[in-house]
């Protein structure tokens, strides 16, 4: 089965799953991320079906063995991000790249993820972008954490890593991107424990990464309580107990 986004709810596509290949509809109304007012906007375009995905121009895919998982829809305007899963390294070890491709599946960049142990489970989350064509891909790690990979789509494809050395850290795989605060610019949302005295029994904690002067940085956290849902509001306290 493959993930392909579809549609847009809030700041991020929505997906549907397809099996084959599937056609999706444009993703996002607006223009780029930093367009001026009374220029052109650039064109919405259908994402590519993933068979006509060139994953072999990725570097380390070129003997095939790479498959596509799923594709973010115009994270800008006819511009689309693929997560490829590559052939594993190791056995505890998964490999994934990204790849931006424009609406005739034209290879404009691609990057090897670099923080995680694995990329597709049925316990991470959807790899989503928000207005600033921030994308978000979340990883599991170790035995049972989670961290964040986090690029920055340029209008010609190319990628940046924001992901500050694999900073973004969680102690369960749920790490996750969400716009808290309805500003269209995604927070990273995920949970921690102090550990005392020790996992299984300790106290859990929400944490969350904003975006603030051309980075991330940790913006507090709150108690989790058991059996609620993660918070749907900004509303964090400003030290953390941890």
């Amino acid at each position: 089965m493959v993930v392909v986004v579809t549609g847009h709810t809030g700041s991020h596509p929505t997906t549907s799953a397809a099996v084959g290949s599937p056609s999706a509809s444009p993703a996002r109304p607006t223009g780029s991320p930093g367009t001026r007012p009374g220029a052109s906007i650039p064109a919405l375009s259908v994402p590519p079906p993933v068979a006509r995905i060139p994953v072999r121009a990725i570097p380390g895919c070129g003997s095939s063995g790479c498959r596509v998982v799923s594709v973010a829809g115009n994270v800008r305007p006819g511009l689309h991000l693929a997560l490829v899963r590559g052939p594993d390294s190791a056995v505890a070890r998964q490999v994934a790249y990204l790849l931006t491709v424009d609406g005739r599946a034209t290879p404009l960049g691609s990057m090897r993820l670099r923080h995680g142990d694995y990329f597709v489970d049925a316990v991470l989350a959807e790899p989503v972008c928000d207005r600033l064509a921030h994308c978000f891909v979340a990883a599991g790690l170790g035995a049972h954490r989670g961290v964040m990979n986090v690029v920055s789509v340029a209008v010609d494809g190319k990628m940046t890593d924001l992901s500050r050395n694999g900073v973004f850290t969680a102690d369960t795989p749920q790490i996750r991107a969400v716009d808290l605060d309805g500003d269209g610019v995604d927070e990273i949302l995920g949970m921690v424990s102090d550990y005392q005295p020790d996992f299984a029994t300790g106290t859990d904690y929400w944490i969350q990464w904003v975006w603030r002067a051309g980075r991330y940085i940790a913006d507090g956290c709150r108690q989790a309580q058991p059996g609620q849902p993660a918070p749907g509001d900004g509303l964090f306290v400003a030290v953390c107990p941890i």
